[in-house]
């Protein structure tokens, strides 16, 4: 290859050419970032000069057809029968492969390809012409000549004695043709791939492409709703790019983000491969596949990269899943053999440039056993030079998303303030950002009893403005300076109480949202914004969560700043978070909370423990029952329940002093108001502020001193029995009929009186309706809490399958 040569782009489709010619050039100028990869390249390409030539002709067993040119491999998972006296028909132990499988086609197809990846990269970034040589006979010999070659069809792939000759899913044997054909278009500069020998390859591929196509094999494996259909997809629009085949490039491709959203849950996981018992590397292979389908929807203008189903389904955060469950923590789900996680290394680094996420990157390092530097990874997906920044075209995109989703639902919802210049003003924003700002491309709620620079506090009721306006919180002003976006003013109850606002729940209008933050959860739970900040004087950041289905988390009693907030009852009030997952809760906390010291590892599983008695007998039955199944979730993933008696005995006792408590300090805060405007406030308010004058001081103060003494106990025996954190039901059961009420607060009430740290994690559905599961944590351990429910939100995975749905489309 001559030095002009080094700037004509290889033809390839799933790989970037540009990219190519750029680490060629590095890699001619000895760029350190890459010599230890082409390092290591170049010794594999070596040692691969004895490999081959391989052939379907050389295989011992006879297809069906009685061709040997017929490609030919068995079911890997299926075993002689040892109950059949000739072991047919076969049976399937799934993960469990027989070695059997290694006499028929299938691994010289893999050596094949192999080899040829090797070659191909290797002759590309090196010129050595005995590579591209020798890529050419394996080549010829498997594809192209007479005597030697595949026809073009997998007929016979992945058959099963007693059962079957071939099936649909065999063409998964085929899944790394694309690599296969980009690696032959890098050697398209070598004198020893003529015109002839690619015109061959072409042809071959045309045949296959026209059967994978019409076959009836080809036709069921198009249809299969997981790893298969996904690496179909990728095998078809790489043939169909090989071959010149606009028209079927432009139809599959427009095909694909009905993939993504069938496979992809809302949360990331893919629950159909988690159903395999090794659920860990056929999430990555999935992953993998729609890697190379989005690369390969390029060519058709089709951005499944940054595709996000009505439910946010997509391809980052199925990414996202797996590194909270595979890098940052212990995978909880199914994996009956080791995993070899360099499989992760092209998956992060391919992520993190196409979305330019640089904590995809940041993560290659913790992968185990794996040295990123020597890997070809670092060669086919180099770390851009310029390094990673969300890119303000993708933000307004997003942005502008998430603003016609608002045009579409709030005249339903009323999950926020109106504001006529919303759009202008918000897009506008996005020119200013920093984009490698922690928060940079995050829309944020504000919990309307917040004060927000050029945003009026109207706190729910017809009270004058003027009379509570003040400086911007704090935390409105963190999140601002880390790059957050303010969407607007999330609607509350009057003066976050009991009277209820207009909002309705996402999943049905008919019923309530919730709490006083109701809009806040709202309003993540539709996908308005990212985060949203709430207050909980008792319930209502846990309970809107569940109602809504979204996470919630009210963090330790004076983690974060109240300055900026119109308090309610100084002695509980906490400010809190809801998003749509624990790592965005997490990235959120770490700006706001001083002193936030993430936890990237947990020492094990969590121990959790359950407050039977009194507190858990407030509960409904079918809440009861959901609790039942959601701690079974658990249990299945070895997650170690304890039953506890007696926590809450007093529990009247406990809701009674937190509810004078709340009433007298409302009440003193609203002293000055009072007076003039007392026939202002919404029946509800009113009660409670006259209630309240009449608290003593003493039962006051014995309230105040309740909470320590709660904390303290809560605490205590937690170091009794070894239990790291609490779990019971977040709310007595889904969100009520009707929106003249909130909802019961009583089981989020003792937490909140204690002041410790508190998650609701989405966990299923009563009817259509989202139930959460409340999780509280250690006094101050916020972060270990924090981390722990990343842990257990995975668990919890299959009983949340419905939730998305739940959104109701018929309200939309």
């Amino acid at each position: 290859m001559s030095d002009a040569q080094l700037e004509v782009p290889p033809r390839v489709f799933v790989l970037n050419a540009q990219q190519l010619i750029d680490t060629r050039r590095r890699v001619i100028e000895a760029d350190e970032a890459l010599v230890a990869a082409d390092h290591r390249l170049l010794e594999d390409a070596e040692a691969a000069m004895s490999a081959g030539p391989f052939s379907v002709v050389d295989k011992m067993t006879v297809p069906p057809s009685g061709d040997l040119h017929d490609y030919l491999s068995h079911g890997p998972y299926w075993w002689p029968d040892s109950d059949s006296e000739d072991g047919l028909p076969y049976v399937r132990r799934d993960g469990e492969g027989n070695p059997d499988r290694e006499k028929d086609d299938r691994e010289a197809l893999a050596g094949l390809i192999s080899t040829i990846n090797t070659f191909g990269l290797s002759y590309y970034l090196s010129d050595h012409e005995r590579f591209a040589q020798h890529a050419a006979v394996l080549l010829r010999t498997w594809f192209i000549e007479p005597s030697t070659r595949m026809n073009p069809h997998l007929r016979y792939a992945q058959g099963i004695p007693g059962i079957c000759d071939g099936r649909g899913i065999g063409i998964i044997d085929t899944a790394q043709l694309p690599s296969l054909l980009d690696a032959v278009g890098l050697l398209g500069g070598s004198s020893a791939w003529s015109s002839d020998d690619d015109q061959g390859m072409r042809d071959w591929c045309r045949e296959f492409l026209a059967w994978l196509l019409t076959s009836p094999e080809g036709q069921q494996e198009s249809n299969e709703p997981n790893n298969h259909g996904t690496w179909y997809d990728a095998q078809v629009l790489a043939l169909a790019a090989f071959v010149g085949d606009e028209a079927t490039t432009r139809r599959v491709a427009d095909a694909t983000p009905a993939r993504v959203e069938a496979q992809i849950a809302a949360d990331g996981s893919q629950p159909r491969e988690l159903a395999r018992t090794k659920s860990l590397s056929y999430s990555v292979m999935n992953l993998l596949g729609f890697c190379d389908v989005a690369d390969l929807c390029l060519h058709a203008g089709i951005d499944l990269w940054h595709h996000e189903g009505p439910d946010g389904q997509s391809l980052q955060r199925g990414v996202q899943f797996l590194v909270d469950g595979a890098v940052d923590s212990e995978w909880l789900h199914p994996q009956i053999e080791a995993f070899d996680h360099a499989r992760l290394l092209p998956l992060l680094r391919r992520s993190a440039i196409a979305l330019d996420e640089p904590g995809f990157e940041s993560r290659t390092v913790k992968l185990k056993g794996v040295d990123a530097a020597s890997d070809r990874t670092q060669l086919l997906y180099p770390t851009p030079l310029g390094g990673f920044g969300l890119s303000a075209q993708t933000i307004r995109g997003d942005f502008e998303r998430r603003l016609d989703v608002i045009d579409i639902r709030e005249r339903e919802l009323q999950a926020l303030l109106p504001e006529p210049g919303r759009r202008d003003r918000v897009m506008s924003a996005v020119s200013g950002l920093s984009e490698d700002a922690p928060l940079a491309g995050y829309l944020l709620g504000v919990k309307d009893i917040l004060h927000v620079d050029g945003m009026v506090t109207a706190a729910g009721t017809t009270l004058p403005p003027s009379l509570f306006e003040g400086a911007e919180a704090s935390c409105v002003r963190r999140l601002r300076e880390a790059g957050a976006v303010i969407l607007g003013k999330t609607v509350t109850t009057e003066f976050a109480y009991f009277e209820p606002g207009p909002t309705t729940n996402p999943h049905d209008s008919a019923h309530t949202p919730g709490g006083s933050s109701s809009g806040s959860a709202a309003a993540v739970a539709a996908g308005y914004c990212h985060i949203a900040l709430g207050t909980q004087t008792v319930g209502s950041v846990i309970r809107p969560a569940a109602f809504c289905g979204v996470v919630g988390f009210k963090p330790s009693y004076g983690r974060i700043a109240t300055d900026g907030l119109l308090l309610c009852s100084a002695s509980v009030d906490t400010i809190g978070l809801f998003a749509a997952d624990p790592a965005t809760i997490a990235r959120t906390a770490s700006i706001i909370i001083e002193g936030w010291t993430p936890i990237v590892q947990t020492a094990g599983r969590p121990v959790l423990g359950v407050p039977r008695g009194a507190y858990l007998d407030q509960a409904s039955d079918e809440a009861t029952e959901a609790f039942e199944r959601q701690l079974d979730a658990l249990r299945q993933v070895d997650i170690e329940i304890r039953d506890m008696a007696g926590v809450f005995d007093d529990i009247a006792a406990i809701n009674a002093r937190h509810s004078d408590m709340q009433a007298a300090e409302m009440a003193a805060e609203h002293a000055d108001w009072m007076d003039e405007h007392i026939g202002d406030y919404r029946p509800k308010t009113r009660e409670i502020l006259k209630r309240g004058q009449q608290v003593s001081s003493e039962r006051l103060e014995e309230g105040r001193r309740g909470r320590t003494e709660l904390r303290e106990r809560l605490m205590q025996r937690m170091d009794d029995q070894g239990v790291d954190a609490w779990i019971c039901p977040s709310a007595i059961g889904p969100a009520p009929f009707g929106l003249d009420s909130t909802g019961d607060p009583v089981m989020n009430l003792p937490w909140t009186h204690s002041g410790v740290p508190v998650v609701n994690l989405p966990a299923g559905t009563i009817g259509h309706l989202p139930v959460g599961l409340q999780l509280a944590g250690r006094f101050g351990a916020d972060e270990a809490l924090v981390r722990w429910s990343e842990m257990l939100s995975q668990a919890l995975w299959p009983l949340n399958m419905g939730l998305a749905e739940g959104l109701a489309p018929d309200h939309e």
